[in-house]
């Protein structure tokens, strides 16, 4: 509540990202606000939600979230069909990569697809972003050393 108010006497709008480690679904928590059943999102009108999330398409309803929550999908070592198939329907992809590359190849078949990368390192305002683009993110701290997959050292992904 101190966040909007404060936000709406700096003629801003105030912005919350609701998942810093975990990936809760906060279109489906309900809770008791002035004797309402809503979520976060419904009693929080003014105030733009933002998340990533490794959900894929098929499990959260990204088509029907309420107009103040903006997801990201999250590419992981183990999901890059899921993120290419987010890519294709216009959803934003965030990658950790070593090195940040201009584009993102994904190799389906005998076909390579360009997907153009932004830098996300300028800011966490995914919200601001185009959909259908790779919000890349160059590794940090002990990610450098990463060898599980999660930290891209390439730029192609091929697709099965």
């Amino acid at each position: 509540i101190k966040l909007i108010k404060k936000a709406d006497k700096l003629n801003l709008t105030p912005v919350v990202r609701l998942n810093g480690t975990s990936d809760l679904r906060w279109e489906n928590i309900r809770f008791n606000y002035n004797g309402k059943h809503k979520t976060m999102l419904q009693a929080f009108k003014t105030v733009q939600f933002y998340d990533y999330t490794k959900f894929p398409l098929d499990k959260r309803n990204y088509d029907n979230l309420p107009s103040n929550y903006d997801l990201t999908f999250s590419l992981s070592e183990n999901n890059h069909n899921e993120a290419f198939e987010a890519l294709m329907t216009g959803v934003r992809v965030a990658a950790v990569y070593k090195d940040l590359p201009k584009v993102q190849n994904f190799t389906v078949g005998n076909v390579s697809i360009e997907i153009p990368v932004i830098d996300a390192d300028k800011n966490d305002l995914r919200f601001n972003d185009k959909g259908g683009v790779i919000c890349g993110l160059t590794a940090k701290g002990d990610a450098k050393k990463d060898n599980t997959g999660f930290v891209l050292y390439n730029n192609t992904i091929t697709i099965n």
